[in-house]
């Protein structure tokens, strides 16, 4: 087990902690709890079910309620980019949730066609 710079078995780590002092829950920090990168994906595919079924079912969708779905997407979609990198510590990560979630929104809202989608993915390998 290793705290810091400090290695060793955790009874070791405890009584070198006890011995000198020093407080062990300053070094270690409770990880971020589950719930705070599921609850954003649950928020945001419920937008996007709303999103999707809004625009088949009631003709005045777009002009009216796509606004403002948008935005709460676009909020979910913050919330989950930042949740991840927070949880996971990595910049590729982020970046790739990132322009996944910007694809899905913007295919979802009718901005962009789904092999337009996939052009633009194709040409990000490049």
């Amino acid at each position: 087990m290793k705290v810091g710079d400090v290695e060793g078995s955790p009874e070791e780590i405890h009584d070198f902690f006890k011995n000198n002092g020093m407080d062990l829950s300053s070094y270690i920090s409770a990880p971020m709890k589950r719930r705070w990168l599921v609850l954003p994906v649950v928020f945001s595919v419920l937008v996007l079910i709303i999103n999707s079924l809004g625009q088949v079912y009631y003709p005045d969708f777009r002009a009216t309620c796509l606004p403002i779905a948008l935005v709460l997407q676009l909020v979910c979609m913050a919330w989950l980019v930042v949740s991840a990198q927070l949880k996971f510590d990595s910049t590729a990560t982020t970046v790739v949730l990132a322009l996944s979630c910007l694809l899905l929104v913007a295919v979802t809202a009718g901005m962009m066609s789904i092999p337009d989608a996939l052009t633009f993915v194709k040409g990000l390998k490049e």
